[in-house]
């Protein structure tokens, strides 16, 4: 594959109109009909792309690097392995996660919420079962997490924690909840840019997002405060706060944290 990066980019500004196609034993959700024939040999092929440059493996998902042509932005392709009976007893009967995931990166792409341009979305299954699923997406150049920054015995810098405050109240003030809010699903660009990752769980509300819907969506943020450095614990409680002068909650920050820790040992104890 070497598309051109001028036609492809031109391809991608387009306003998303998705197509549902079959290819390879996969049946596809793709941005665009322009964007299907632009990459049908890609997704007609899946499990040879996703070997191509593996960057992540794992028992659950394996992650690879495409380069559509020379000059053109890398993408990445997701394959979730359904190595837990459970995720595929949850996607029997329903879009599977991949291709929900598709579905919320681009509701947030139009309410302009910064999270990777979905491409195309699959899932190859057996007798209706899911045997394996595909996201591919445009990779976040130079991205790290935020599990990785905290990782770090330094202290966050206060315009990150500020900046990713700052984002989760914004997705939150649209009317979003991110559903797998963790310090693996926020990355950093090279310019220190929040961005949003596996939305497979995201749903819209009605209005802005209440205290108590927020609380709920933080409390698997919290469940890594314990795994912190004493410094990036800080640090997530500083967002914590950040988030509540954000969201026009001045002066509840404590209170707050206080319920989003009351709300995770519930859900600890109920687990």
């Amino acid at each position: 594959m070497n598309l051109s990066p001028e036609k492809l980019e031109a391809v991608l500004r387009q306003p998303p109109a998705p197509v549902a196609v079959k290819l390879g034993g996969v049946r596809w959700v793709v941005r665009s009909a322009a964007l299907r024939e632009m990459i049908g040999d890609l997704l007609g092929e899946p499990e040879v792309a996703s070997t191509s440059d593996v960057v992540h493996q794992s028992w659950l998902v394996t992650l690879t690097r495409i380069v559509p042509g020379a000059g053109a932005k890398p993408w990445l392709l997701r394959r979730s392995n359904y190595a837990k009976p459970s995720a595929r007893k949850r996607d029997l009967f329903r879009a599977a996660a991949a291709v929900r995931a598709f579905r919320n990166a681009l509701a947030l792409e139009a309410a302009g919420i910064a999270t990777p341009r979905v491409l195309a979305a699959g899932v190859r299954r057996e007798l209706l079962v899911p045997q394996a699923g595909y996201l591919l997406a445009e990779e976040i150049p130079a991205a790290v997490s935020l599990a990785r920054l905290t990782s770090q015995s330094a202290p966050l810098d206060t315009t990150v924690v500020k900046r990713v405050a700052g984002a989760i109240a914004n997705l939150h003030q649209r009317g979003f909840l991110h559903g797998d809010l963790t310090i693996n699903n926020v990355l950093l660009d090279g310019a220190a840019k929040p961005w949003f990752i596996d939305l497979e769980r995201t749903r819209k509300v009605r209005d802005e997002v209440g205290w108590g819907q927020a609380v709920e969506d933080f409390h698997r943020f919290a469940r890594h405060f314990g795994k912190f450095s004493p410094a990036g614990r800080r640090a997530a409680l500083k967002l914590l706060q950040h988030y509540c002068h954000a969201r026009r909650w001045a002066g509840r920050g404590r209170e707050f944290v206080a319920a989003v820790e009351n709300r995770l040992k519930h859900k600890l104890a109920a687990d």
